[in-house]
C-alpha cells in the first residue's frame, strides 16, 4: 500500500514543483503577482498537510517539517523583496 502511494505520490509533487518553478520564474520576469498568490494558495496548505500525515505517522519528520516550513516561508519572502526590487528599478521609486 505505502508503495503504490509513494508511486502516485512523487510523480504528482515532481510536477507540481515544475508548475511552482514555471509560475516563479513567470512571476519574477512579470512581476505578476498572480503567479505569487497562486503558488501560496497550492504550497501553503500542502505543507500544512504535511504536518497532518507526519502527526498520523506519529511525528517521525517533524523536525524536516518545521526546516521545509521555514524555508518555503523563506523562498515567498525572497521572492516578494526581489521582485518589488526589480520593478523599482525597472519603473523608479
Amino acid at each position: 500500500m505505502i508503495n503504490a502511494q509513494a508511486a502516485l505520490a512523487n510523480p504528482a509533487i515532481m510536477a507540481l514543483c515544475i508548475l511552482v518553478l514555471g509560475l516563479t520564474w513567470k512571476w519574477t520576469a512579470s512581476g505578476d503577482r498572480f503567479a505569487l498568490v497562486l503558488s501560496a494558495a497550492v504550497l501553503l496548505p500542502l505543507q500544512l498537510f504535511g504536518f497532518v500525515s507526519d502527526d498520523y505517522l506519529g511525528a517521525l519528520n517533524l523536525y524536516a517539517n518545521v526546516i521545509s516550513t521555514l524555508i518555503l516561508v523563506s523562498a515567498f519572502v525572497l521572492l516578494a523583496l526581489g521582485s518589488r526590487r526589480e520593478l523599482q528599478a525597472r519603473h523608479g521609486p
